[in-house]
């Protein structure tokens, strides 16, 4: 009897024990996880923001390879002559008495020329400038005319008076007024040439340590629209380094006529290189369409006068 008791008490505590299992099984407080099990949500979520970050890592690697080339388009010679003569009349010249040879020999007409004797980059506000008839500062003259090229050319009357380090500043203050109030300017901004080597005005040693410097405050600006000139080396003999005696105007500092010719060359040379303003561009293209006209005229005049009559044969 007793161990019929036991056996029931046991059968009990098992059917309780089955039955408390059971229970917490269908209320979700158990559950089986097996090594195959499911990845939880913010698992997966982080994978999906890693696959978008690789997506979009992958199109910027796309976008930083693309390579962007710009068409310059070369000029024939025939065309570069018609641009240098476009240059020879936008061109302003500013400076002292060798800029003023540009006028002087006439390369340039008056209403071109801002420049005159005794003038230093040191001292250029310090004298007035005629333009339309009013004298005016030099910067109000500028801001008037806005020409497309600003030719600027002075320092001879620098070199004795101050130093190299002071030229090359006042040129930059000069340059960053001359950039506000003429912002679409192209500005040539030329070395001091050379002097003969029979001169004792100065030293053409200090001549070059000015131009270096110079040199190097255009080159700071960091622009395609303001350029070094090297105005030195057009009349400088290449050996000595001296001023060639054909540039020489007669006292071995200011220049021959001649001279002009060669620093123009020089300079339409460089401007070739820089941004061509609207201006210049539409200029440009109205005298090759109309070079185009002439030409066609010429050639259907030419047709015509060389067309052989028609004449009944003798045979």
């Amino acid at each position: 009897m007793e161990r019929k008791q036991i056996i029931i008490i046991l059968a009990g505590v098992l059917v309780c024990i089955i039955m408390l299992f059971t229970g917490l099984y269908f209320s979700g407080q158990l559950h089986f996880i097996s090594q195959d099990a499911a990845i939880p949500a913010a698992v997966e979520l982080d994978e999906n923001e890693t696959a978008q970050t690789a997506a979009v890592t992958t199109t910027t690697a796309v976008t930083t390879t693309t390579v962007t080339t710009t068409t310059v388009k070369t000029f024939s010679a025939a065309e570069k002559e018609k641009l240098h003569e476009i240059y020879a009349e936008n061109i302003t010249v500013v400076g002292d008495s060798i800029a003023y040879g540009f006028n002087a020999y006439g390369y340039i007409s008056d209403e071109q020329n801002l420049a005159q004797g005794s003038v230093a980059i040191r001292n250029i506000h310090d004298f007035t400038f005629s333009y339309d008839g009013v004298e005016m500062d030099i910067l109000e003259a500028l801001q008037e005319a806005q020409p497309t090229y600003i030719y600027l050319s002075m320092g001879m009357n620098d070199v004795n008076m101050i130093t190299a380090e002071e030229y090359g500043s006042a040129y930059q203050e000069a340059i960053t007024s001359i950039q506000e109030i003429c912002p679409d300017s192209n500005l040539l901004v030329a070395g001091i040439t050379p002097i003969a080597a029979d001169c004792d005005f100065t030293d053409n040693a200090e001549i070059r340590k000015f131009n270096h410097v110079l040199e190097q405050v255009v080159a700071d600006f960091d622009s395609p629209n303001i350029v070094y000139f090297d105005a030195y080396s057009v009349i400088a003999d290449l050996e000595t380094e001296d001023m060639r005696p054909e540039c020489s105007g007669g006292d071995g500092i200011h220049l021959s006529g001649q001279s002009y010719e060669d620093l123009l060359n020089a300079v339409y040379e460089v401007m070739d290189t820089m941004p061509m303003p609207e201006s210049v561009m539409k200029a440009f293209e109205q005298a090759d369409t109309e070079s185009e006209e002439d030409h066609t005229t010429e050639t259907t005049m030419s047709e015509v006068e060389f067309q052989p009559e028609e004449t009944e044969s003798e045979f």
